[in-house]
């Protein structure tokens, strides 16, 4: 039986994460069946490095831009929860709720 194993990866800098790419490197060298499931969108990152046979990466195209303009703790009002800020802030760009129904009922 093959070993898998499966990564969710929103960001756009995947092919400038030298640990998660020689991670995913290292596990498909092993025998690990490797999926990475991502995004794709115009970015000024390098695009990620050519896998072996063992990684399947599948990247969904996304038309907007990753919003990167984050608060810091002076700029959250003491009764919001700084993970609710960011949130609301990139409510578009949160892959777990508008992309994963799309794969669902692909």
């Amino acid at each position: 039986m093959k070993k898998k194993i499966g990564f969710i990866f929103e960001e756009d800098y995947l092919g400038s994460y030298p640990s998660f790419v020689e991670s995913i490197r290292i596990l498909s060298e092993q025998g690990f069946e490797v999926d990475i499931l991502g995004t794709l969108r115009e970015s000024k990152f390098p695009d990620p490095p050519e896998f072996n046979e063992n990684v399947i990466l599948d990247l969904l195209p996304i038309n907007y831009p990753i919003c990167r303009d984050y608060r810091t703790s002076e700029d959250v009002p003491k009764k919001n929860n700084a993970l609710d800020i960011v949130d609301n802030q990139n409510h578009q760009t949160f892959f777990g709720r508008s992309s994963l129904r799309f794969i669902i009922k692909k």
